[in-house]
């Protein structure tokens, strides 16, 4: 029985919530993976046609959408992700107003500029027990969609969380050539 052999094996190894790391940008500009808290895993959803047809109802799959990711950071004094992702707002091709140049033409969030900015692709990378990768998944044509810059509440002794929204056209999986290891046959 296929029940026997989760429960009885040794080498089964379910994924945990806490091996993860996610790498958002560049070298330079994105945030460390050491400052991520948490990350929400794609999600999608099929949409559904309903076809009314005499005294019945059908039902036909419609188009998948796939659904922002949230990132939540923690920021820090020495590499302020706050100022990072403020940056990034700029790099994506925001200009303050007081930047403006009176009469000029100026720049304006356009997608291409926003796919650049973070280099078109974040990935989170799940792990197993030894630190290796086991699925990673890449969120194709992502980019910042909105960003709460956390709290603060001189009554709290909280970490200043930044969280981050981002969207994507499409999400896709792999599988880690050392995946299987952990899997019983």
């Amino acid at each position: 029985m296929s029940g026997d052999i989760y429960w009885n094996s040794a080498a089964l190894e379910p994924k945990k919530s806490y091996k993860f790391f996610v790498t958002f940008g560049d070298s330079k500009s994105g945030l460390k993976d050491y400052v991520v808290a948490n990350v929400t895993l794609p999600n999608f959803s099929v949409g559904e046609i309903t076809v009314p047809h005499l005294d019945a109802t059908y039902y036909y799959p419609g188009r998948v959408t796939w659904e922002p990711v949230t990132l939540t950071t923690i920021d820090t004094v020495s590499d302020s992700a706050a100022k990072k992702l403020f940056d990034l707002l700029k790099k994506s091709g925001y200009t303050l107003p007081d930047e403006r140049a009176t009469g000029s033409r100026y720049a304006v969030l356009g997608k291409s500029t926003a796919v650049s900015a973070i280099n078109g692709q974040v990935t989170i990378t799940q792990t197993n027990n030894a630190g290796e990768a086991t699925h990673t998944w890449k969120l194709m044509n992502c980019y910042i969609s909105g960003v709460e810059f956390g709290n603060q509440d001189y009554a709290g002794e909280d970490l200043v969380n930044v969280t981050i929204t981002l969207r994507y056209d499409w999400a896709v999986i792999d599988k880690k050539a050392g995946a299987n290891a952990s899997t019983p046959t």
